[in-house]
């Protein structure tokens, strides 16, 4: 064996000494209740079932106000680009959606203007193909002459 090859040995490892990891990790668990079940009454049972139901119904705002806190690295990159704006398409895309929602005669409308052949963007397509084949045929024309 050469020099390179022998290996010293090695120190064994440190615990970690973060003294609360360690004292969490020391400490026995202890069960969440003394007793094996409790048995509720029927208003406390109602109390619960409204705060849950209240709870889930902030919960659902706030999904639909935006994205919850974020955490870890999530939140140190929102604090580095800073609060996002709301832009101009998104709030006019909100508009609309909340406009279509309220009246389902605008969305039969919008399905129904889908299927039709007449529609402004059929006859621009037409008109921008007819303008170029027409320079087409210009340019034909002069090639011909020279």
């Amino acid at each position: 064996m050469n020099a390179s090859s022998r290996r010293l040995p090695q120190k064994p490892k440190e615990p970690a000494t973060d003294p609360s990891l360690m004292g969490w990790l020391s400490q026995p668990q202890k069960p969440a209740s003394s007793q094996l079940f409790k048995v509720k009454l029927l208003g406390e049972l109602e109390e619960e079932a409204k705060t849950r139901e209240a709870k889930e119904a902030a919960d659902e705002v706030a999904s639909k106000a935006g994205p919850s806190r974020a955490t870890g690295l999530e939140a140190a990159l929102n604090i580095v680009r800073g609060p996002r704006k709301e832009t101009v398409l998104t709030k006019t895309k909100d508009v609309w959606s909340e406009f279509k929602g309220k009246d389902d005669k605008v969305v039969d409308e919008l399905e129904k203007y889908k299927k039709d052949k007449n529609r402004y963007t059929d006859k621009v397509a037409f008109l921008k193909r007819s303008d170029v084949r027409e320079w087409e045929y210009e340019q034909q024309g002069k090639r011909k002459r020279r």
